[in-house]
């Protein structure tokens, strides 16, 4: 269970089990670590009646529960958009917005559980969050746990608003005490040859027995970074043994980490080596350090002796954030383990965040609508109008919500001073054509299928030695092909031969034992320098030591020097593609300003607010002038964000065959780390631009596509799934990993699944586009064993 220690319950335990037990609504508020979701497990255990759904913020949370629960004996379902299994069972784990087509067609378990409730602030998700709550009927009661908001009791009077009876249970005191240390401090000896300020201060913790520690880092090749340098500091063998089987599952990078005892938890990892090697390793203490990207922190359901939070700012995807108070309390909160560790310890070095910043929330709603539940409820109902300022009247605001459904034929004149000019700088390339137009996304392509810009002309790549000037090793020569052409290469010093001695043993060149170094690591082979060894070892490994070159004919010596000359025409070469699709390596470039398509234009002038969504509904094309909502609008509120807007975008393109659609929605929610790795554009996000131009509407759109949009991607997670082919990684080593192209896939399952096997519509083409996505599905769905 949540926590096999926990024999009896605590007194605020027992009050909230009571209350439920009464048939009340009960909102907890509790320290990390305390035990709430055990109020949960006793009320089951003791024989409650009819279904309880269990909600969490991810997928992989989900997946823990069910596993736990089902250990424990329970019948246990499951709801997560891509797997859908046993929706019968007394207890269901599910993600929350999977659970708001229920209370829309009311069809509501006896009892709802949101953890994690603070999630209502979210940006992105929270109007989801506050409108099921809004929805649920007073036969479902509710169970709110947080352990960071500072006004419960905000929450709780809002739910006695709508009617319901509802106790606050609050805990303030930790299961396990929580210190301050300042690592910099410690009397420890300073780890030799750690160049990193974290990594030395992390190890010194580790010394000084403050471990395992759990280290929070902004992005993912900071976490990496990290987790490189500390496992170089600690002794050797550190950490856990490895079975063949885990070994191949983690990986070579991953498993010299954890052979040290150091795990890394980011979304690039998969979901097994999360969940069969670092979560479980983490919980039994064989690991001495994890490092965790911030981002994720909210999936971290583990706890460790200390917690240490590298940064006050982290990597989204579209930006960088700042790190809230609350989402420090939350961090710092994993720090002690109940039932193992005395104390808790909350770490700080340097500049780093400390315990006295981390505060609890003080909650309000996120400002955003649910424009799918309102557009469903106005679909179903008689009066779309009042149906929909009912909703908005029950959200979580003291300031009722008003939509302005009433005014949708009223002239649009602005009532406040006109909104200034919006301006933009973006970047433009100039094309192949010589015509300047906007930059788009890079990719990876063969060397020979490249372009270089060359005194103002464009030559195919390796017909100039510009091509080859990011190669440092060597000189450059020419290669005669077998047409009478030539290539351009570069001739590569391999190995010396001796100055005095009759010795047949070379000396390498200083470039190739770095390499075999970067490549091989400093306890590589070692090896008897000899010109068989460059014939039989090294030739073969000189596209990584080299950038991609091959070996072009044979060895041969130049004075006292074994040399070789490259080809390096199966090498790989970041580009960017330009509006005709011709991969140029260097097009001039330049920032120009452009002004911006403001929303409060859009909506008629004004500021933007809730107040204005009737009228940008109308414009958007998803209700008609009586508040009716369109087809456009009913596709639309079959789906949870903007992705509903971009299907029926795409299938009003009767042009646009839905088998082909089928494929394109992978594009949907992939994200921009995974399109990095894709083509420019698609066919799929030039509907969406010519449907609803660059409008931004937060949580919706941003400049014409839906959130969380990876444009051109389609082929590469097709290319994954189908095959297991992933994109090549850029010149500097950066890419989606295996982790991000198979959260892509899930998503792209969810999409496939929800238009498959979801609401029915009477428009033929999406009838046809459902017979696709079953087809695509049964292609790329999980594999059965």
């Amino acid at each position: 269970m949540s926590d096999q220690r926990l024999i009896l319950p605590d007194h605020w335990q027992q009050v909230a089990l009571a209350a439920l037990r009464r048939g009340e609504d009960v909102v907890v508020q509790a320290p990390t670590g305390a035990g709430k979701t055990h109020v949960f497990e006793l009320l089951v255990e003791s024989g409650h009646r009819g279904q309880a759904v269990y909600t969490v913020p991810t997928r992989a949370l989900a997946n823990d529960k069910r596993a736990e629960w089902q250990a424990a004996g329970w019948d246990v379902g499951i709801a997560t958009g891509d797997l859908s299994e046993n929706l019968g069972a007394p207890v269901v784990v599910a993600t929350l917005e999977t659970q708001r087509h229920r209370f829309l067609e009311d069809q509501h378990p006896d009892l709802l559980v949101v953890d994690e409730y603070q999630m209502i602030a979210d940006l992105r998700r929270g109007a989801a969050y506050e409108t099921v709550l809004a929805l649920a009927p007073k036969a479902t009661q509710l169970l709110l746990l947080s352990g960071s908001i500072a006004n419960p009791k905000a929450t709780a009077e809002w739910l006695r608003s709508l009617g319901r009876t509802v106790t606050l249970v609050e805990e303030h005191r930790r299961p396990v005490p929580l210190e301050e240390v300042w690592l910099d401090a410690l009397e420890t000896k300073e780890p030799e040859g750690v160049r990193s300020p974290i990594a030395r201060a992390v190890i010194k913790g580790i010394l000084a027995d403050l471990g395992p520690i759990l280290v929070f880092a902004p992005r993912r090749r900071a976490a990496e970074q990290i987790a490189r340098d500390i496992a170089h500091g600690l002794p050797m063998g550190n950490g856990p043994q490895l079975s063949p089987a885990q070994r191949d599952m983690a990986g070579e990078d991953l498993y010299r980490l954890l052979r040290q005892g150091v795990g890394l938890h980011h979304s690039g990892l998969t979901y097994e080596q999360r969940s069969l090697l670092i979560e479980p390793w983490a919980k039994s203490g064989r690991l001495k350090v994890v490092v965790a990207t911030t981002g994720l922190a909210a999936g971290i359901n583990f706890s460790l002796r200390s917690v240490l939070v590298t940064d006050r700012r982290y990597a989204t995807d579209h930006a960088e954030r700042e790190v809230r108070p609350d989402e420090l309390l939350q961090m710092f909160g994993r720090a002690g383990r109940r039932g193992l560790d005395e104390k808790g310890f909350a770490l700080w070095s340097g500049d780093s965040p400390r315990l006295g910043e981390a505060k609890p929330l003080q909650l309000k709603r996120s400002e955003g609508l649910d424009w799918p539940a309102f557009l469903a409820l106005m679909h179903r109902a008689k009066n779309p109008q009042a149906a929909a300022q009912k909703l908005a009247a029950s959200l979580f605001t003291r300031e009722p919500v008003q939509l302005a459904l009433d005014q949708l034929t009223l002239p649009e004149v602005a009532t406040t001073p006109a909104l200034p000019v919006v301006i933009r700088e973006i970047e433009e390339m100039c094309g192949r054509n010589g015509i300047w137009q906007r930059l788009r996304p890079t990719k990876v392509v063969p060397l020979t299928d490249a372009f270089i810009l060359v005194k103002d002309a464009w030559h195919p790549a390796l017909t100039k030695p510009d091509s080859l000037r990011g190669v440092a090793i060597g000189t450059p020569c020419r290669l005669p092909m077998a047409d009478g052409s030539v290539r351009h290469g570069r001739a590569v010093p391999l190995a010396h031969f001796p100055k005095t001695g009759a010795s047949d043993r070379l000396e390498p060149a200083d470039w190739l034992r770095k390499a075999l170094i970067k490549l091989e690591g400093p306890r590589g082979p070692r090896r008897q320098w000899k010109l068989e060894t460059l014939e039989k070892e090294i030739r073969p490994l000189l596209p990584k030591l080299t950038q991609g070159g091959q070996a072009f004919g044979e060895l041969y010596v130049l004075r006292d020097t074994v040399q070789v000359r490259l080809d390096y025409a199966k090498a790989n070469v970041r580009v960017t593609p330009d509006a005709d699709e011709q991969p140029l390596i260097n097009p001039l470039r330049r920032k120009v300003q452009k002004e911006d398509i403001h929303l409060g234009t859009v909506l008629g002038g004004g500021q933007i607010s809730a107040a204005r969504a009737g009228r940008l509904w109308l414009k958007l094309g998803l209700i008609d002038a009586d508040a009716r909502p369109t087809r456009r609008g009913e596709i639309a509120a079959l789906f949870q964000h903007g992705e509903g807007l971009a299907v029926a975008a795409a299938l009003e393109d009767e042009g646009y065959d839905v088998n082909d659609l089928a494929w394109d929605l992978a594009e949907l929610r992939a994200g921009e780390r995974v399109a990095a790795g894709g083509r420019s554009s698609s066919r799929l996000g030039a509907c969406c631009r010519l449907t609803y131009k660059s409008l931004t509407a937060e949580g919706y759109l941003r400049d014409g596509l839906p959130e969380s949009f990876g444009e051109g991607c389609a082929e590469v997670l097709r290319g994954f799934v189908l095959h297991g082919k992933l994109p090549p990684p850029d010149a500097e080593g950066r890419g989606p990993g295996t982790g991000d192209l198979e959260r892509a896939i899930l998503e792209w399952r969810s999409t496939l699944r929800l238009i498959a096997h979801g609401a029915a519509h009477p428009w033929e083409r999406w009838r046809a586009l459902s017979v696709a996505a079953r087809e695509v599905l049964a292609k790329v769905g999980p594999k059965k064993a």
